[in-house]
């Protein structure tokens, strides 16, 4: 069964936060990853060396280009969810759910490495040509993006790219349009098809956008909206209405996996696997930002989270300004 379950949303409904992004990674929690932080990106995808987290103001201009704010897989070097504030990039992968993970052996997290650290023009060219490498890795779906600073505020732009569904039989990249046009835009992509959204996916939707309508007038920092969004949102575990939300999915996995997999935060499974962080990425109209995680920690925290698993749960934030530089507080 391939595994590593997410889910991500991506908003432009906001004229005071025109970019959003909010993702859960669900993983085995025994495999071992490294929380948000800074680190130097490579073309390749992997991590500059062992050793690559930098200090907030130790880079040169021309290294900060390749400074990335995301987890990281310790197997892997790559990551599931991160930005790249000096270029104003951002990525997401999700793995496909199926029962037997066809495809190459490449580490799908390089996808999101490699994109953040400069590799591409422009979002639609780096989605263009992973979907010709596709066959190189098992199931995936993968949003790339960028956002732009002008005197008319932030405007980003969206690509996905997939070697399953009806984004792979067509052979092309998709657009997301994000320019919040009447009614905004808005996105969702899970473990399955993504031009067919899951219950998980329409749920998530709209309590994202109704929370970011609510609070975007109180809220008036955005590591504030951020965190609200993380604990409204994506913590949310009820089971989506199927009346409202549509039908189950079935995609081949044990009945008991299937149920527990239903929702946005998904706990524990067989006290083996779950939800093992949230992160939201907020950018106000004037281009500065915040990325902001909760991560499970087995040996303890000090953040009341309403996971029934055990050890507790973590807060990290960091905060750049529209230049990219990091201006994170202690």
């Amino acid at each position: 069964i391939s595994f590593s379950m997410c889910v991500s949303f991506l908003l432009s409904v906001s004229s005071l936060y025109p970019l959003v992004v909010l993702s859960n990674r669900d993983e085995y929690l025994a495999r071992p990853s490294q929380p948000l932080h800074r680190w130097l990106a490579t073309e390749n995808g992997a991590p500059a060396d062992p050793s690559s987290n930098v200090a907030s103001t130790s880079c040169s201009a021309e290294t900060r280009q390749g400074v990335v704010l995301a987890g990281r897989d310790s197997d892997h070097g790559g990551t599931w969810f991160g930005v790249n504030p000096s270029l104003r990039r951002f990525a997401v992968v999700t793995n496909f759910r199926e029962p037997e993970a066809a495809g190459g052996q490449r580490s799908r997290g390089e996808l999101v490495s490699r994109y953040l650290s400069g590799e591409a023009a422009s979002p639609r060219a780096f989605a263009d040509s992973v979907m010709r490498q596709g066959d190189e890795f098992k199931g995936f779906n993968l949003v790339v993006g960028a956002w732009f600073v002008n005197d008319g505020g932030v405007v980003a732009d969206a690509w996905l790219a997939s070697n399953r569904g009806a984004t792979a039989a067509t052979g092309k990249a998709e657009p997301w349009p994000m320019d919040g046009g009447e009614g905004g835009d808005a996105h969702a992509v899970s473990n399955g098809d993504p031009l067919v959204p899951w219950p998980k996916c329409r749920r998530g939707l709209r309590h994202a956008r109704e929370r970011l309508r609510e609070n975007e007038a109180n809220l008036t920092e955005a590591a504030d909206l951020a965190r609200a969004l993380v604990t409204d949102v994506l913590w949310d575990s009820e089971v989506p209405d199927e009346a409202t939300d549509g039908p189950r999915p079935s995609t081949g996995v044990p009945e008991h996996w299937e149920e527990k997999l239903r929702s946005v935060f998904v706990d524990a499974v067989v006290e083996k696997y779950g939800t093992r962080s949230s992160q939201a990425l907020v950018v106000s109209a004037d281009g500065n930002g915040v990325m902001v995680e909760y991560h499970w920690d087995q040996d303890g925290g000090s953040t009341p989270h309403p996971s029934a698993r055990g050890g507790a749960w973590r807060w990290v934030e960091h905060r750049f300004d529209v230049d990219g530089n990091d201006v994170t507080t202690a």
